[in-house]
C-alpha cells in the first residue's frame, strides 16, 4: 500500500507540475517557449541520469528510503522553483525533479514486484497503473482549480507541502518485510 500511494502521490504533483510549468516560464520568469522545452528535457535528462545511477545508490539505500527520498526531492525543486523565480535555479530544480522521479519509479517498482506474490503480480500492476493514470488526471483537474486562486508559485509550494506530509508519514510507518513464499 505505501508503495501504490507513494508511486500515485508522485504521479499527482507531476500532474499537477506539468501543466503548470509552460505558465510559469511565461509569467514568472518571463521567458519564451525556448526555456520551456529546455524544462521539459531536463526533466528527462534529471530521469535518465537518475536511472542510470540509481544501482549506486540502491546497494546502500532500501527501496523504502529512495522512494520517501524521491518524494522529498520532488519537493526539493518545487520549493526551489516558487521561492526564486530566476532561469538558473530553474534549470538546476528542474533537474532535481527528474533524478527524483527516478528515485520513485525505479524503487517502487522493484518493491511492488517483492512484495506482491506472484500469483496476483499481474492484478497489483494493473491497479498501480490505473491508480498513477488517475492520480495524474487529478492532478490536472485540481491543479487548474487551485492556481486559478493562489498562482503558480503558492501552487508549487501546496505540492511540495503534500509531498513532505507523505515523507513524514511515509517515515513513521513501520513497514514489515514480506513473507517468502515456500
Amino acid at each position: 500500500m505505501f508503495t501504490i500511494s507513494a508511486f500515485a502521490a508522485g504521479m499527482f504533483i507531476m500532474g499537477c507540475f506539468a501543466p503548470l510549468v509552460a505558465i510559469y516560464v511565461r509569467e514568472n520568469l518571463h521567458q519564451s517557449t525556448r526555456l520551456f522545452g529546455a524544462v521539459g528535457a531536463l526533466i528527462g535528462f534529471g530521469l535518465l541520469i537518475g536511472t542510470a545511477g540509481l544501482r549506486m545508490f540502491a546497494t546502500r539505500v532500501s527501496n523504502r528510503a529512495l522512494v520517501l527520498g524521491g518524494l522529498a526531492g520532488i519537493a526539493l525543486g518545487l520549493l526551489l522553483l516558487a521561492s526564486l523565480p530566476r532561469v538558473a535555479v530553474t534549470v538546476v530544480a528542474t533537474l532535481i525533479i527528474g533524478l527524483a522521479v527516478a528515485a520513485i519509479i525505479v524503487p517502487a517498482q522493484t518493491l511492488m514486484q517483492q512484495e506482491t506474490p506472484p500469483a496476483l503480480l499481474g492484478r497489483v500492476s494493473s491497479t498501480m497503473m490505473s491508480i498513477i493514470i488517475t492520480a495524474q488526471v487529478f492532478g490536472l483537474m485540481i491543479a487548474a482549480a487551485l492556481t486559478q486562486a493562489t498562482g503558480v508559485a503558492l501552487m508549487f509550494v501546496l505540492c511540495a507541502a503534500f509531498l513532505l506530509l507523505l515523507v513524514a508519514i511515509g517515515s513513521r510507518i513501520r513497514h514489515a518485510p514480506a513473507a517468502v513464499a515456500p
